[in-house]
């Protein structure tokens, strides 16, 4: 049930794509990804409180402390539910469903939110599928998605393999210095690399609309397999966290900047549910790193160490083989506007009221 919760979050970004206007489309979809971070952040001061074993007294242990941090981390989500009646459907869905009508209401609903006069006319709808899996198939889309497969799966890859190597790394590097109960360092190095994934973003956000998506990908997986090299080098603990900093920053820059991309590159017809294959593939990866991380670390702390750096090797080579860039270009609509999209300058089109979109 979890797992399906957690699959819909890919619809929820691609909505969020849809209303934002053309220019700085990749600078906002950016800056949604901070409260993943802050997320991250809540959840490691909360294991931090109900998790931490000492001898003193703790308020959580007559309940038992996991069933405290699972309760408080649904808390969220219950917020979710209860914001989710108040968004608006996909006008760019609408248009290709040729539901002109409920996309004049969302129209005139997003004018009167940002004080806003509509253009005359009414919008161009048009029938077109959309959702099919053969689509992916299909000439102008199937390099495009198994790049993105490919570059999903690399993104998972090292952002987890970081987010579950390195306190690993650590607690090998003072093994002995406790009695197996989980030291205050240990959660202050969590929050700290957590904390990281902040200044990635903004790195990220600066590169996103200067250089372009394909060489933001590019240098933040670079960065990436080169941080996680790092780690293996005879430093001292103080080193060796701004290294793990700088690596999971750079692990989250690349992670969100396969999400921007994905989202640019995918037509409308297809968008969610490529997004959504994409994501599921990159599951893989996921599941595989508590093996990787924990595991083969046991059998030797250098075989992870290489298996991410060659991930993140792997996903910058493949960021190079994107097939177009798509900074400053609109949103597709169709699998037929993918066959051309890489070789010509697309306009801007959406409405006013909702920017170029």
């Amino acid at each position: 049930l979890v797992g399906f919760g957690v699959a819909g979050s890919c619809v929820a970004f691609s909505l969020f794509s849809e209303f934002l206007p053309q220019k700085n489309r990749g600078v906002y979809l950016l800056i949604i990804e901070v409260f993943w971070t802050i997320g991250v952040i809540f959840e490691a001061l909360l294991a931090w409180v109900t998790l931490y074993e000492s001898d003193t007294y703790h308020p959580f242990r007559a309940i038992g402390n996991w069933r405290v941090f699972l309760f408080c981390t649904n808390i969220p989500m219950i917020l979710v539910l209860a914001f989710v009646p108040f968004l608006p459907e996909s006008h760019r869905f609408l248009l290709i469903r040729d539901k002109r009508g409920k996309v004049e209401k969302i129209y005139k609903r997003v004018a009167f939110w940002n004080q806003k006069e509509l253009l005359d006319g009414s919008p161009t709808c048009r029938k077109v599928n959309t959702g099919r899996f053969t689509d992916f198939f299909k000439k102008g889309l199937r390099s495009t998605m198994a790049t993105l497969i490919v570059l999903w799966i690399c993104a998972a890859g090292v952002y987890y393999g970081v987010v579950v190597l390195t306190p690993e790394y650590f607690g090998a590097k003072t093994e002995g210095q406790h009695d197996g109960r989980a030291g205050t360092g240990l959660y202050v190095e969590t929050l700290i690399t957590s904390a990281a994934e902040l200044p990635g973003l903004l790195f990220s956000s600066l590169l996103i609309n200067s250089v372009g998506r394909k060489k933001t990908l590019f240098i933040t997986y670079a960065l990436t397999a080169t941080g996680v090299a790092l780690l293996t080098l005879p430093a001292n603990r103080a080193l060796l966290t701004v290294f793990a900093v700088v690596t999971r920053g750079m692990a989250m820059g690349a992670s969100c900047s396969v999400w921007v991309l994905s989202t640019e590159i995918l037509p409308t017809s297809v968008r969610s549910s490529g997004i959504g294959l994409a994501s599921s593939a990159s599951r893989v990866a996921g599941a595989l790193t508590p093996f990787i991380s924990s595991l083969l670390f046991e059998v030797n702390p250098l075989i992870p160490i290489v298996i991410y750096v060659i991930v993140g090797s792997i996903g910058a080579l493949f960021s190079l083989m994107i097939p177009y860039e798509t900074k400053g270009k609109a949103l597709l609509d169709t699998v037929e506007e993918s066959t051309s999209a890489k070789n010509t300058s697309l306009p801007s089109d959406g409405v006013s009221v909702i920017g170029r979109v």
